[in-house]
């Protein structure tokens, strides 16, 4: 039987997913169940976290962690002002900034109030598609996120330099996996990010190894001196080197001499750190791969800069309405239990204030999904065939996937397809598998303006994960799209 209490931390990439399940309140914590997937792009994600959670044997919230996304770090300020001026006031900065409608991000901050009463507001955006859709598989398989982060937005809170040494500019570099990540700061402010894609090698092969630091080497070399060059000709005066010790511990023995004659210092930050690995038996190179996922289990949710998925945001509100209704209800009993023997004017007192009660309990905002249906207003095509769209919507038949509703919307926009019913599996893997087949299947199609946003929860009464319910909505175009560009490597503030 599954243990409760854990830690999961899961990392998407481009290149695969991994998990770590960490077990335990208080420092140390014991590594438990782990589990990787390689993927060959984003498409891959869904039934690669299928067969993720698959494998790991412990339930518990999960802080995701996202690699090869166009996250935006952002820092804004603000004199003194109320609660209510800084949201309007930061809405019209991030849509200059940003250049983004506020329905396509996802919005994480963090705000402090300085001593002259000016604020500081960290702004984290990133795309809802195709996070929102990762986000609702994880929660309808008993995994629910509470906590979205990239590893430059966890560096702000992880900064070893004291408070009067925050002036100058330092280089975090998340060493190990397939990716290097490099992240530059000047003063507590993310200027610069990159990441830069690494070979997966076998960690018997010491020539590999030795070749793969040279890499990581000269890319931080060309690194420092793009930084210097376009944002601080003081250049960085500190490096830390972040992941697993038999990965960066080789990596400091080669570069700290050349960093010493550049007066740049250098240390060592492990991973594992408040870890206790030594009951896992992993493979060689398992815990460079890991470190990331282990790094981001072991973090509580919070620190940092980060996101609440909105699921989670209404599920906490959906529980804490339930709180008051309960405590309602029984407040309501007892106040019918005193009717019965109190004197009229004690009987009107108490109808009031039970009335008023229930006024302001329906006046509660509804969780986020529960908005009652739009009417859209349906108007002629903009095309006259739409036989390629149709031949994609005879395709929803699939074993285990049925369907209550099916909506087919043709606006002057184009048409846009709605879908509501059941996946139902023997477990959690088979039924995430499912999901991800009628989610890539069927509106990730080459007709498809992007990948559509799903929403899936258990169903009432049934087990975690062997029946659920969801919900699939995607726009479509009238002719096939074209696959876009790839983003390059070095992204900037406000970029």
């Amino acid at each position: 039987m599954p243990r409760k209490r854990a830690r999961i931390g899961i990392e998407i990439g481009p290149e695969a997913v991994r998990a770590v399940a960490l077990l335990g309140w208080r420092t140390p914590l014991v590594l438990g169940e782990v589990a990787e997937e390689r993927v060959a792009g984003f498409e891959e994600v869904p039934a690669a976290l299928a067969e993720v959670l698959g494998r790991i044997g412990e339930r518990g919230n999960v802080h995701l962690v996202l690699l090869g996304i166009h996250g935006h770090h952002l820092r804004l300020r603000f004199p003194p002002m109320r609660r209510g001026e800084l949201e309007q006031a930061l809405d019209l900065h991030l849509a200059r900034a940003l250049d983004d409608a506020r329905e396509t991000l996802l919005r994480g901050r963090r705000v402090r109030r300085l001593e002259d009463g000016s604020l500081v507001v960290d702004v984290l955006a990133l795309p809802r598609d195709p996070v929102e859709t990762w986000c609702s598989q994880l929660a309808a398989s008993g995994f629910p996120v509470t906590w979205i982060q990239t590893p430059a937005a966890a560096v702000l809170e992880r900064d070893p330099r004291p408070e009067d040494a925050r002036a100058t500019g330092l280089l975090w570099v998340d060493a190990g996996g397939t990716r290097t990540v490099l992240t530059f700061l000047k003063g507590d402010e993310i200027v610069l990010v990159r990441e830069i894609p690494r070979k997966d090698i076998d960690p018997d092969d010491q020539l590999a190894r030795i070749e793969r630091r040279l890499a990581d080497f000269q890319e931080i070399e060309r690194s420092l001196l793009y930084y210097r060059q376009h944002h601080d000709r003081a250049g960085v005066r500190e490096l830390v080197l972040s992941g697993d010790p038999d990965e960066v511990n080789p990596l400091h023995e080669q570069i700290a001499p050349p960093l010493r004659e550049l007066e740049i210092g250098i240390r060592i930050v492990d991973a594992w750190d408040g870890v206790d690995r030594s009951g896992a038996d992993l493979p060689a190179g398992t815990g460079v791969r890991l470190a990331l996922a282990g790094r981001a289990a072991a973090t509580p949710p919070g620190r940092g800069l980060g996101i609440v998925p909105p699921m989670t945001i209404a599920a906490r509100r959906r529980e804490l309405r339930d709180r008051i209704l309960a405590g309602t209800a029984a407040a309501a009993l007892v106040l019918s239990a005193g009717l019965a023997w109190h004197g009229t004017a004690q009987n009107a007192v108490l109808r009031e204030q039970l009335a008023a009660e229930r006024a302001r309990l329906a006046s509660l905002p509804a969780p986020a999904g529960e908005q009652a249906d739009r009417a859209v207003e349906v108007r002629p095509p903009r095309a006259p065939d739409w036989s390629g769209v149709l031949s994609e919507i005879g395709v929803l038949a699939r074993p285990g996937i049925d369907y209550d509703e099916l909506e087919l919307v043709i606006t002057a926009d184009g048409p846009v397809v709605g879908l509501v019913g059941t996946a139902e599996g023997r477990d959690t893997r088979a039924t995430g598998l499912l999901l991800a087949g009628l989610h890539e299947g069927v509106l990730s199609s080459s007709y498809s303006r992007g990948i559509p946003r799903l929403s899936a929860s258990t169903a009432p009464g049934a087990r975690r994960g062997e029946k659920v319910r969801y919900a699939l909505e995607g726009s479509v175009e009238d002719r096939p799209s074209t696959p876009a560009e790839p983003t390059g490597a070095i992204r900037e503030k406000g970029r």
